[in-house]
This record gives C-alpha cells, structure tokens and sequence, in this order.
C-alpha cells in the first residue's frame, strides 16, 4: 500500500541528506504497520539538529517546495497523489492534497493534532488575526470531504466535523512501568536538601508555551525554586525579562535533550512540571510527565482539561494562580504523593496497547474498504 504523507511543516534537508521532526517521526513509525510504502511531500524548512534523518537523496522518496511557490505545491502534490493508495492531509497544504484526492480517486485522511485558528488567534499580530478564520474555514472544508479523519483528541471532533469513519488518538504512546511511581513516591517522601525544581518542555521561539508565565510565576514565589526549560531555541528576551524581576539564577534553560532515556531522566530528578501554554493539542510532554509520576500544573489549552484536575489548571498567563498552586503542590507532601498517584494512572489510557488497539481497528478498517473497492471494479 502507497501512503502520500502531506504535511506543512517539519522535513529539511542538508547536505544531500533528508530529514523529519520528531512528530513526524513519531507519526510515520505508528503508521508503517499498515502501509509498506510512503511518499513525503512537505514544505522545506530550515534544518534543525534535532531532527531524525529520513534518508539521502537517491533512497528517499521526499519531495519538499518552497513555501511561497504554491504552484510547485499543487504540481508535485498532483504528481505524487495520482496513483497512490491512500493520501493522509496535515494543515494546509493537505487542504489542496484532499482536494486533488478527491479529484483523483485517492481515498483521503483528514488529520488535526491541534486547532490552527486557537493557535493564530492567540500569536496577537494581525496577520495572526486575518488568518485564523480562512485556515479555520479550510480546515472545516477539508474534514467536510475527507473520506477519513483522525484528530489527535476528541474536543477537535466537534469543532471540525467530519461524514468519514473517525479515529481520536494522540500520537503519543507510552511504556508505562510501575517502578517509576514507586521512585517518585520515594523521591517525594525524601528530604530535599536543595531547591524545589520546577520542569517545563517547549520551544522558545514565542510565548506560546508559557515561558514568560513561567519566570513571572518564579519571581512571585520569591525565586525560591529553580525553573529548568527544556526545548530549541534562542532565550535572549526570557533572559532579559528573568533578569528584571530579580530570578535570573533561578531560571535554567537546557537547550535540547533527546526523546526517551534524557527526557525520562530528567522528569524524574524534577518536582513539578508545568505546561501553562496558550494554545495545545494533546501534548506528549505532559503525558510524559504524568507517566513518570510527576505532579502537574497546566493551563486549560487544548487538550489539557482532559488530563489534569481543574484544581491543578490555571488561565493561559495567569501567573498568580500558578505560583499559588505550586506553593500549595510544594508544601504538601500528601498533595504531592495524591497528584502523581492520579497523574500516573491518567497515563495509563495513553499506553501503547491502547494506542496499537485504535490504529489496528481503524487502518484496518480502511485498507480492508480500499481493497473491496478495487475487488468491485474488477467485476
């Protein structure tokens, strides 16, 4: 089976070599099971160290465009989508792939692992504000003809409906050992000889993760704990704004750590994590967290309601509420033991059994209609 993957962002390529952002890595290997050949057609973005390499020019079959030639878009996106299997439609660019899907033949999957209007809407610049109700309208254009759709989470079902077979799973799929929150009920019981450290996963590049909530959060609680971010890019404006209210000692910044064994190490040496973030679809990062037995505290973006108490859930920004309930998560030991009891069997739903159990039931499903199809036409 011939799988075109359409997606907006995340391949590069440097030095005759390909590559894929972690998602998109993530995404393809949960696919690969059902499909034994795939055709990538992406924007090109700038490289990025942390990316996984697909494979060099003469053994990948990538086809990457210059974001402001949308003409280059169509022509390869028609190149590649005539003939195949299946097309799965990321963003905007698989708007115009669901479309020519459909003029094609081609049985077309609908994918959103995160509102696109809440994110535009929320970057506060005028092209942001232009923007988000067009890629809101094509977003619902493009699940209105999908012969499929798989949201990451079931608060986008409603919010972009779909007359195709659904599919709600995150990309996220986690080992869960009970070991982990046997350590982190040792480790809370434990005496803490240093300061309280606070975790927290997310690029740099704006504020949409609540980094400036964070520091803010930081300074109200007396600089009495220790920060520590996690994530690529420049911090030079965090830096800055740390620096005026006094913390800047209090703030880490630890630049990329890899996916698996550094990210696990360092979630369980934290106290707390905390994903304030303004906009979210289902974040793994804080899936993660939970997984290892770690107290949260989160903004109600998103997917995030679904995963943390309301006890525990602050206002995009509100800087106040999260140091109180960090206080109030730090000072209590019973708290602390309760939330990571909870937080780790929350993660359990989001184990790889589960997730395999969902994409066997709807690939298959697919695939199997796919072959009644072709099967009927020989007769």
């Amino acid at each position: 089976m011939k799988l075109v993957f359409v997606t907006d962002n995340g391949f590069s390529e440097k030095n005759g070599v390909y590559y894929y952002s972690a998602p998109n890595y993530t995404h393809v290997r949960h696919l690969k099971p059902y499909f034994s050949d795939f055709v990538f057609v992406a924007r090109k973005d700038k490289y990025d160290s942390s990316s996984f390499k697909i494979g060099s020019n003469r053994d990948s079959d990538v086809h990457l465009f210059n974001k402001r030639n949308v003409f280059e878009m169509i022509k390869l996106l028609k190149e590649q989508i005539r003939g195949a299997d299946f097309v799965i439609c990321y963003g905007i660019t698989g708007y115009f792939a669901c479309q020519i899907g459909k003029k094609y033949g081609v049985p077309t999957i609908a994918y959103n692992g995160g509102d696109v209007y809440e994110f535009l809407k929320s970057r506060g610049t005028l092209r942001g504000q232009i923007l988000a109700p067009i890629m809101r309208h094509l977003e619902e254009k493009k699940f209105g003809i999908a012969d499929y759709a798989h949201y990451c989470d079931g608060f986008l079902v409603d919010r972009y409906p779909t007359q195709g077979k659904v599919l709600v799973a995150s990309g996220v799929s986690i080992d869960i050992e009970e070991i982990n929150l046997e350590k982190r009920i040792k480790k809370i019981r434990s005496p803490n000889t240093g300061r309280p450290v606070i975790g927290l996963i997310g690029h740099t590049k704006n504020n949409l993760k609540g980094i400036g909530t964070a520091i803010r959060a930081v300074a109200k609680m007396g600089g009495d704990v220790e920060l520590q971010i996690v994530g690529r890019g420049e911090h030079a404006q965090y830096d800055v704004l740390a620096e005026s209210l006094k913390v800047k000692d209090s703030i880490k910044f630890l630049g990329t750590l890899k996916a698996g064994d550094e990210i696990f190490n360092w979630l369980d040496n934290i106290d707390v994590y905390i994903q304030p973030s303004l906009v979210e679809g289902l974040p793994r990062a804080t899936i993660e967290a939970m997984s290892r037995g770690c107290p949260v505290v989160a903004s109600n973006a998103g997917g995030l309601p679904r995963l943390i108490d309301s006890e525990f859930r602050i206002e995009f920004g509100d800087y106040v509420s999260l140091a109180e309930k960090l206080t109030g998560l730090l000072s209590d030991e019973y708290l602390m033991e309760e939330q990571a009891i909870e937080n780790f069997e929350k993660a359990k739903e989001f184990s790889s059994d589960i997730r395999i159990k969902k994409y066997d039931e709807f690939y298959s499903d697919v695939i199997k209609s796919l072959e009644r199809k072709n099967r009927n036409l020989l007769y």
